[in-house]
């Protein structure tokens, strides 16, 4: 399957490190392709460094792995993925009254929010249960960690 991971920060690269080596043509999408910790992650991983829209029209799945604050103008500018299966790893958190909280309030969801930008799209809302530290390495739990999906 052709995977993109748009974000190469801590999520984004957990996520690349857990998909290499399983078959997967990796596209890293990112601001800036060639700056040298992508470049790096990219040579861990086996993937490939791209910009962030090129990396999802390549893509049969998108794997969002973004800050919110900088998601809508990130998620818009990936063009259209009619049809595309769109993973939604973000969170909506962000500094309310010097607090982290959830900045869309309680009478909507990041997912949904995410799917009203990208409505010809199926998204799906998952692995944002669990800190990057987690999805990096969990194998010395004495269970797994369980992602829930919606």
């Amino acid at each position: 399957m052709r995977v993109a991971i748009i974000g190469t920060g801590k999520v984004g690269s957990a996520i690349a490190r857990g998909l290499r080596g399983r078959g997967h043509a990796i596209g890293l999408g990112a601001r800036d392709p060639q700056a040298a910790e992508v470049v790096a992650l990219a040579s861990e991983t086996d993937a490939m460094p791209m910009l962030p829209a090129d990396a999802a029209e390549a893509a049969d799945v998108i794997i969002l792995a973004l800050p919110w604050d900088a998601a809508e103008g990130a998620v818009r500018a990936l063009g259209s993925l009619t049809g595309k299966t769109v993973i939604d790893c973000m969170n909506p958190l962000g500094m309310i009254d010097g607090a982290l909280g959830l900045t869309v309030g309680h009478k909507t969801s990041g997912g949904e929010i995410v799917q009203g930008w990208l409505p010809q799209a199926h998204v799906v809302k998952t692995l944002n249960q669990v800190g990057a530290e987690i999805m990096a390495r969990n194998d010395h739990f004495p269970l797994r960690p369980v992602m829930f999906m919606a």
